[in-house]
């Protein structure tokens, strides 16, 4: 995952506006659920507070109920918050809405020259485009991404088509290459040993001993003579 999903998250409600001129039946529902939210959000602290008072005042029974009437409102609030996301995603998948930061990566991606041809080059073409649009945010965390790709290849990739739009290339990506490359080599060891003994008669090769302390050793054994 290369796209921070919480960005489209954070960006979505500045959709509602435009949802007014596009369509208006959603965006009074957008609005009746965001003004429950508020609602609810809104009466949770004096709640509280009374039941806190109540419950001093006459029994410590109504602390509990206060508690159980504030958690039915988060809840009720959290749901009426999803619901109004989803509303906006829906929109935003009709081309009700735009969204500034998809818009901005597609044509960042649009204007790069030259085409990306691997995975590491399209990689390093989404970290470039954001870059190239002021989301740098974004960039730094597609970047963190690109590192924990296992594929030696594609990070030589992506270090290539990066130094092509003169971004800065961290040492971590190229510690990253050696650490991939590092673990291709075990997994290719590991592949060719459970090849040897899987094939049959084989049998483990015997543990290495050592003649000067082991009994039976050669050395032992002239002792031995020479008594």
């Amino acid at each position: 995952m290369f796209f921070r999903v919480r960005t489209l998250e954070e960006t979505l409600p500045f959709g509602a506006i435009q949802l007014s001129q596009t369509a208006p039946v959603q965006y009074q529902e957008h609005d009746r659920l965001k003004s429950e939210t508020e609602l609810r959000i809104a009466v949770v602290p004096p709640l509280v507070v009374i039941s806190i008072v109540l419950s001093v005042r006459f029994s410590w029974l109504l602390t509990i109920l206060g508690a159980i009437a504030v958690g039915a409102l988060l809840v009720q609030a959290f749901k009426n918050t999803r619901q109004r996301y989803d509303l906006l995603a829906n929109a935003a998948y009709l081309n009700l809405i735009d969204l500034p930061v998809v818009d901005a990566t597609i044509s960042g991606l649009s204007d790069l020259e030259p085409r990306p041809s691997t995975d590491g080059h399209w990689i390093a073409a989404l970290i470039a485009a954001f870059d190239r649009r002021g989301l740098y945010d974004e960039s730094d965390f597609a970047l963190g991404e690109a590192q924990t790709l296992d594929s030696p290849q594609d990070l030589l990739d992506v270090i290539d088509y990066l130094r092509k739009y003169d971004i800065d290339v961290p040492a971590s990506l190229h510690a990253a290459v050696e650490r991939a490359r590092e673990d291709e080599h075990r997994d290719v060891t590991r592949e060719l040993i459970d090849s040897v003994l899987a094939e049959p008669g084989s049998s483990p090769p015997p543990p290495i001993r050592n003649s000067r302390t082991e009994p039976g050793s050669s050395e032992n054994e002239g002792s031995t003579n020479d008594e």
